[in-house]
């Protein structure tokens, strides 16, 4: 294994950056072990790690999206798998450490297009607070070294968030299911967007995606979304089946639909 590491000093935003390499596997690591992004080297624009896989699923409502907002860009694998597959879509980007995207440039391949894949240096809830029907998605990825950056999680940052969203958007968060703030945040959430949440749980490395809706879906009827789950899953090679299957088992629904 070998190890790259890159610190920026500056008191609470002091950051380590080591990346590391196995099985023609490269990882990005933030001060611990824990692997923040991962990328193939064989084919550095798929998703590698399961939870991404999990955060995609808001094509199952929108497969379309004209601007998705990714706060917190580790090694930029959502942002390059949008970049590859949705070819009509803006997706912007916000990291707090300037070094996280040069290594997101230089390691993880994240290509330089100001126009469709525009990065921003700085604070993303800051960033999202000054925004207004602004984005169809908003993709909250935010995990420094040990847990969800705290400008990330607040009541306020939801709340800006919601407005944010564009008026049929989707706010998609990256939670630790194991994290003694869990059931907080999924209710802070629920209680914000109205309880238009749906759970996504990657039962492989413990994460749990949140699905929150400005509006009602209209309840999408099983067939309907298993149709969709086939068509993109050919199309992006991705197991939206199974996570529509996980969908159904985790949130509240009818033998005809999913209630949201």
């Amino acid at each position: 294994m070998s190890w790259f590491k890159r610190r920026q000093r500056g008191g609470q935003d002091e950051v380590a950056i080591n990346v590391s390499e196995k099985g023609g596997v490269r990882y990005l690591h933030l001060g611990s072990e824990t692997v923040q992004s991962a990328m193939r080297l064989s084919d550095p624009f798929a998703l590698e790690l399961p939870y991404t896989h999990c955060m995609m699923s808001f094509l199952l409502f929108n497969d379309r999206p004209k601007r998705v907002t990714v706060l917190g860009l580790g090694g930029a694998s959502l942002p390059k798998f949008m970049y590859k597959h949705l070819p009509d879509t803006v997706i912007e980007n916000v990291e707090l450490h300037p070094e996280v995207v040069a290594v997101a440039h230089s390691q993880f391949m994240l290509p330089l297009d100001a126009e469709r894949l525009p990065v921003h240096v700085g604070d993303g809830g800051a960033f999202v607070a000054g925004l207004e029907n602004h984005s169809d998605v908003i993709m909250v990825d935010g995990f420094g070294s040990h847990q969800l950056a705290e400008n990330l999680c607040s009541e306020a940052f939801y709340q800006a968030a919601y407005r944010a969203l564009t008026a049929n958007g989707i706010m998609v968060v990256n939670l630790w299911r194991a994290s003694p703030q869990f059931q907080m945040l999924v209710e802070r959430i629920n209680v914000i967007f109205d309880r238009r949440i749906l759970l996504l749980p990657d039962f492989k490395h413990g994460n749990t995606i949140v699905l929150a809706f400005r509006r009602g879906q209209n309840d999408p009827g099983w067939k309907a979304l298993y149709e969709l789950a086939e068509t993109l899953e050919d199309s992006f090679g991705l197991p939206m089946q199974d996570m529509t299957a996980r969908l159904r088992h985790e949130n509240l629904h009818t033998e005809r639909a999913l209630l949201i």
